[in-house]
C-alpha cells in the first residue's frame, strides 16, 4: 500500500489475513483498471497469488489514451488471468480455462 502523503510503501496485512486463512487466488475487480486494479493484480502477482481479473467487472480511467491497453498487457504479462467475463452461475474456471489455453496457444 502507498502511503498519500510520502509515496513510500508499506504492507496492508492483507497479505497475511490470506494467508492465514489459505486462500491462494485473488479475483480482482472495480476502478479503476488502469491504477487501482493493474496495481492490485501486479502486487497479488508478486506476492504468488493465481489472480484473476473479470474484464466485465472492471473499467478503466484512461487519462491517456492507450492507458486501458497497457494495463491489460502489464496484467497478462504478470501471468495474471485476464478475460472478457464470467459465465452466470459458473465458477469462472471455464474462463480461466480458456484464457489459459489461448496465453498458451491453445496447448492445453
Amino acid at each position: 500500500m502507498q502511503e498519500v502523503t510520502t509515496g513510500s510503501e508499506r504492507p496492508s496485512g492483507l497479505h497475511d489475513v490470506l494467508r492465514e486463512r489459505g486462500i491462494n487466488r485473488i479475483i480482482v475487480v472495480g476502478l479503476a483498471q488502469d491504477v487501482c486494479v493493474k496495481e492490485t493484480v501486479l502486487d497479488g502477482r508478486r506476492l504468488g497469488y493465481e489472480t484473476v481479473v473479470p474484464l466485465t467487472a472492471t473499467r478503466a480511467v484512461s487519462l491517456e489514451p492507450d492507458d486501458a491497453r497497457r494495463a491489460f498487457e502489464a496484467m497478462v504479462a504478470a501471468g495474471a488471468m485476464v478475460h472478457r467475463c464470467v459465465p452466470c452461475g459458473g465458477t469462472g474456471v471455464e474462463a480461466e480455462d480458456r484464457s489459459r489455453s489461448s496465453a498458451n496457444g491453445g496447448d492445453e
